[in-house]
C-alpha cells in the first residue's frame, strides 16, 4: 500500500467514534468490523501504541458479544506488541472479572501498578476483604487528590460503599460540579442524587434530580435524560412513591421509542422488570419479558436472550403455566449451548460459565413429569461435562512435550506447593503466617499458569477443540445396567425447584424424584453426619438417621430388590458417607451417568506388563520435627500430612504391612518400599501397571486443587522431582490400562465441590487421566486400621467378589472387629469408577 492510500490518522479515528456508538446501541457486530479495520489501518502505519489501543476495545466487543476466546487472542496480541504495558493488564483484568474469575483479575491488576487500584479495591471489597480494599482505596485516593480530581475521588468514595464516605463524595460532588462541562455535571448531579438518596436525605435528592433533568432538557442531553430518569424511578420506588416510579419509566420507555433508542427502551423495560419481580407481580413480569425476548430478537441482542426467557420460565411457573414455562426453559438452554461452545479451552471461565448459567436447565427439571425421557439428557447437560470432555480428548494431549514458558510456570507451582506442605509440617515459630503468604503466592502463581493456557488457547484456538463428548441415550446406559443394579444421578438444584432432583435409573424404568427436604437443612444435616463420622469418639446413630430420613426413605420403592447402587451425587452430597445410611448394598459412586456409561464401554487397551503396584512408607527422613495440625484432633496415626501438635511425619509403619499383604495375595507384585518410593520410579510404574496401590501421606490443597498431592519420598534427585505426586502430574499419565487405582491415604476422596462437575482433586485428576476404578477415603484415616481394611478388600477381589461387592465386604468386617464399630473404621473408603 503505497503512503498515499494509507487511511490517514483522521480516518482512522473517526472509525474509533463509529465503533463507539455502535458499542452505545449493543451492536457489537459492527462494533468489532469496524476496529478490525481500525487495526488495520494503524498495522499499515505501523503504530504498535494505537494496535494496541484498538486490540483492547476489540477485545470489549468480543467478550460483550460472547466471543471470549477471541478476546483473549486480542489481548494476547497486544501484550507481544507491548510487554508490560499497564493498560493490557488492566483490560485482562476487566475480562477476567467479567468471567467472573477474581483471583486471575485481582494479580493482572496489581501488575498495572498505580492505574490498577480503583480496581483492586472494588476486587477486594466483593472478596470480603475490607482491610486490603482499604489499602487501595487509600492509595487511590492519594492519587487522584495530587490530580485534583474531585469526581474521581468522588466516584471513589462511593464504590466504597458507607454512609462516611457517602458524606465525603457528595462534598466533593458539589465542589466539582460548577466547573464541568454540561454533560459531566450531568452525571455528577445523578451520582450525588442518588448518594444523597442513599444518605436518606431524600428533599436534598430530589432537588438534585430536578436539577439534572432540567439541564438534560435545557442542552438535549439526551443519554443523561435517560440515566435520570431511571435513576430518579429507582429512587423512588425506594423511598418514596412507587406510583410516580412507575410514570418515570413509562416517560422513559416513550422517549425512547420517540428517539429510536432501543437499547434505552430495553433499559426502562428491564428496570420495570425488576420492579414487578419485587412486587412478586407474576403476571407483570410475564408480559414485560415477552417485550424484552421480541426486542432483543429483533435487534440480535443474544448474549442477553436466556437471562430473559429463565426471567420468563419463573413468572410462567408461578402463573401455574407449566408446558409455557418448560418451553421458555428450552430456548434459553439452546443459545446457552451454543454459548457454551464459544469457551472451547478456557477451562476455568467454562467451569464458572457452567455454573452461572445452571437456572433453565434446573427449573425445566423441575417441569418434567416423573416418567420423562427428556430428563435423562438435561441431567447430563449439567453434570461432568469437563471431566466426559476430557476422556474423549483421552491420551491425544498427553506425551507432548510443555515448552519452555510453561515448564517454568509449572515449575513455579509445584516449588510454591512443596513449600507449603513443608511449611506445614514444620513446627517453626510463625509457620502459620508463612503457611498463609504461601497460599496467596501459590494463587498467584496458579492464575499465572492459567492464563498462559487461556493465551495458548487464543493464540492456537487448534489446541482448544474438544472432541465433543458424545452424550449417550437412556437406553443406551440402561443398556448396561444389571438386572438388579439402580443408578441414583443426583441434581443440587437451587433454582426453580431449589431441592434435590434424584433421577432414578433402571434397566426398565427411570423416575425422576424430587426430595423435599429443603436444601440448607439437608446440608446441615450432611455436615453433622461427615463431621461425626470422621472422629471415632462422635456420636454419629442419631446423625446418620436424619441424613437417612431426607435422602434415603423417598428413594426406598426404588431401591427394593436392588443388589448394586450406583451413586452419581452432586454439590456437597459429594460429602455424604453413604455406606452408613445404606448398610448392605454394594456402593460405588460415579460423577454422572453419561460418564459410568463412558467408562463402562472404553475398550481396554492390552495388559499392562504389571499386575500391581504397591507403593509403601515413602522415607521421610527429612521430616522428622513435629506437625502443626488443622481443628481435627485424632485418637491414632493418621495418614495425613498434617497431624495435630506432637504426631510425627513417621513412615507410617501399616503401610508397609500392607503392601507385604497384597505382595503376599498377589506374587509378582512391584513394590516401592521406603527409599523406592521416589516420585520419578512412581510414575514410570504406575503407566505399566493394572492396579495402582498407593499408601502414604497426602495432602489436599484447598488453594489449587489440582496441587493435591500424596507425599513420596524425599527425592534423590531435587533437582529433576520434589517427591509430591501433584493431582496435575496424575492427570499426565497415561492410566488408561490402570484398572483399579487405591489412594490408602486421608482426604483423598475430597477437593474442590463444583456443583454439577463433582470434586476437583485427586479423585478428578486419576479419572481424566483414564483410570478406570478409584478407591478413595472421605476422612482422616488411622494406619492401623486401614491396613485390616484394605487387607480385606483385596482378599475378596481376589476371590472373585466385585469391586463394590468386596469393598462392603471389607466395611462389614471392619465393624465386626472388637473397638472399630464406629464408621470412623469402617466407611471412610469409596468406590469410584466404573464399578467393575
Amino acid at each position: 500500500m503505497s503512503p498515499q492510500q494509507l487511511p490517514t490518522p483522521a480516518e482512522l479515528d473517526l472509525l474509533r467514534r463509529e465503533a463507539g456508538e455502535a458499542r452505545r446501541v449493543l451492536n457489537y457486530d459492527q462494533a468489532i468490523l469496524l476496529n478490525r479495520q481500525r487495526i488495520e489501518g494503524w498495522r499499515h502505519r505501523e503504530n504498535p501504541t494505537e494496535i494496541v489501543a484498538a486490540l483492547i476495545e476489540l477485545s470489549r466487543d468480543c467478550q460483550s458479544n460472547r466471543q471470549p476466546l477471541i478476546a483473549f487472542a486480542c489481548l494476547h496480541e497486544a501484550h507481544t506488541l507491548l510487554p508490560g504495558e499497564a493498560s493490557v493488564s488492566i483490560a485482562l483484568g476487566d475480562l477476567y472479572t467479567e468471567l467472573h474469575l477474581q483471583d486471575q483479575a485481582i494479580a493482572l491488576y496489581e501488575a498495572a501498578g498505580e492505574l490498577g487500584t480503583n480496581r483492586l479495591m472494588r476486587a477486594y471489597l466483593g472478596k470480603g476483604d475490607k482491610v486490603r480494599a482499604h489499602v487501595f482505596l487509600e492509595r487511590a485516593r492519594r492519587r487522584l487528590q495530587q490530580e485534583k480530581n474531585l469526581r474521581g475521588e468522588a466516584n471513589l468514595l462511593v464504590g466504597w460503599g458507607d454512609p462516611p464516605a457517602y458524606t465525603e463524595a457528595v462534598e466533593l460532588l458539589a465542589k466539582a460540579i460548577p466547573t464541568a462541562s454540561f454533560s459531566e455535571q450531568a452525571q455528577m448531579l445523578g451520582l450525588r442524587a442518588s448518594v444523597l438518596g442513599l444518605l436518606k436525605r431524600p428533599e436534598e435528592a430530589r432537588q438534585c434530580f430536578a436539577q439534572q433533568l432540567a439541564l438534560c432538557v435545557l442542552r438535549e442531553l439526551w443519554p443523561e435524560r435517560f440515566a435520570a430518569l431511571g435513576a430518579l424511578a429507582s429512587f423512588e420506588y425506594f423511598y418514596g412513591d412507587k406510583t410516580r416510579a412507575r410514570e418515570l419509566l413509562r416517560e422513559h420507555q416513550a422517549l425512547a421509542q420517540q428517539q429510536k433508542s432501543p437499547q434505552e427502551e430495553r433499559g426502562a423495560l428491564q428496570k420495570s422488570l425488576d420492579f414487578a419481580g419485587y412486587e412478586s407481580n407474576w403476571a407483570q413480569v410475564a408480559a414485560i419479558c415477552t417485550e424484552l425476548i421480541v426486542l432483543c430478537v429483533n435487534h440480535g441482542w443474544r448474549s442477553d436472550l436466556p437471562y430473559f426467557q429463565e426471567r420468563h420460565a419463573h413468572a410462567l411457573q408461578k402463573l401455574g403455566k407449566r408446558s409455557e414455562a418448560a418451553a421458555a426453559c428450552r430456548a434459553a438452554i439452546a443459545i446457552l449451548e451454543q454459548h457454551r461452545r464459544t469457551y472451547a479451552g478456557l477451562d476455568a471461565a467454562d467451569r464458572v460459565f457452567r455454573q452461572d448459567s445452571r437456572a433453565p436447565y434446573e427449573r425445566l427439571l423441575g417441569l418434567l413429569p416423573v416418567q420423562s425421557s427428556e430428563a435423562f439428557g438435561l441431567v447430563q447437560k449439567l453434570k461432568a461435562r469437563a471431566l466426559r470432555e476430557q476422556l474423549a480428548v483421552g491420551q491425544a494431549s498427553q506425551g507432548v512435550p510443555p515448552g519452555p514458558e510453561e515448564t517454568t510456570l509449572r515449575t513455579r507451582c509445584a516449588q510454591l506447593n512443596a513449600a507449603l506442605v513443608r511449611e506445614g509440617i514444620a513446627n517453626d515459630i510463625g509457620g502459620k503466617k508463612r503457611f498463609l503468604a504461601l497460599q496467596s503466592e501459590l494463587r498467584d502463581a496458579e492464575s499465572a499458569l492459567a492464563r498462559f493456557y487461556d493465551f495458548l488457547h487464543a493464540r492456537a484456538p487448534q489446541t482448544a477443540l474438544r472432541h465433543a463428548a458424545a452424550e449417550p441415550t437412556l437406553a443406551q446406559v440402561q443398556a448396561e445396567l444389571g438386572p438388579k443394579e439402580l443408578l441414583l444421578d443426583f441434581v443440587w438444584a437451587t433454582h426453580g425447584p431449589e431441592k434435590v432432583q434424584v433421577l432414578a435409573v433402571r434397566r426398565e424404568r427411570v423416575v425422576l424424584i424430587a426430595l423435599e427436604t429443603p436444601l440448607a437443612e439437608l446440608q446441615s444435616r450432611i455436615a453433622r453426619l461427615r463431621h461425626a463420622c470422621s472422629h471415632p469418639e462422635r456420636p454419629w446413630q442419631e446423625a446418620a438417621k436424619a441424613v437417612a430420613e431426607a435422602l434415603i426413605t423417598p428413594l426406598e420403592p426404588q431401591l427394593r430388590g436392588i443388589e448394586q447402587l450406583i451413586l452419581c451425587p452432586d454439590g456437597v452430597l459429594w460429602e455424604v458417607p453413604f455406606a452408613v445410611v445404606l448398610e448392605g448394598i454394594p456402593l460405588s459412586y460415579t460423577f454422572s451417568s453419561a460418564l459410568w456409561h463412558a467408562q463402562r464401554t472404553l475398550p481396554f487397551p492390552p495388559p499392562r506388563p504389571t499386575a500391581l503396584l504397591a507403593v509403601a512408607a515413602p522415607n521421610l527422613s527429612g521430616w522428622s520435627r513435629p506437625i502443626i495440625a488443622p481443628e481435627r484432633p485424632i485418637i491414632a496415626p493418621e495418614r495425613s500430612a498434617f497431624l495435630p501438635a506432637g504426631a510425627a511425619a513417621a513412615a507410617l509403619p501399616g503401610t508397609t504391612r500392607e503392601v507385604q499383604a497384597l505382595a503376599r495375595l498377589f506374587p509378582g507384585t512391584h513394590v516401592l518400599v521406603g527409599k523406592q518410593a521416589q516420585e520419578n520410579q512412581v510414575k514410570a510404574a504406575a503407566v505399566r501397571c493394572r492396579w495402582l496401590h498407593l499408601a502414604a501421606h497426602a495432602f489436599i490443597n484447598d488453594a489449587a486443587p489440582l496441587l493435591s498431592c500424596l507425599v513420596l519420598s524425599d527425592p534423590s534427585e531435587p533437582l529433576r522431582d520434589d517427591g509430591f505426586l501433584t493431582a496435575r502430574e496424575l492427570m499426565g499419565l497415561d492410566l488408561s490400562g490402570v484398572e483399579l487405582a487405591t489412594l490408602s491415604a486421608c482426604n483423598t476422596a475430597r477437593g474442590q465441590i463444583l456443583t454439577g462437575e463433582g470434586v476437583r482433586g485427586l479423585s478428578w485428576a486419576l479419572t481424566a487421566a483414564g483410570a478406570r476404578n478409584l478407591v478413595l477415603s472421605q476422612w482422616s484415616v488411622a494406619d492401623a486400621s486401614t491396613v485390616v481394611w484394605m487387607e480385606t478388600f483385596y482378599t475378596a477381589l481376589k476371590r472373585g467378589q466385585s469391586k463394590p461387592a468386596a469393598l462392603r465386604d471389607a466395611a462389614q468386617t471392619a465393624r465386626k472387629t472388637p473397638d472399630r464399630e464406629h464408621p470412623y473404621h469402617w466407611a471412610a473408603f469409596i468406590l469410584v469408577g466404573r464399578g467393575l
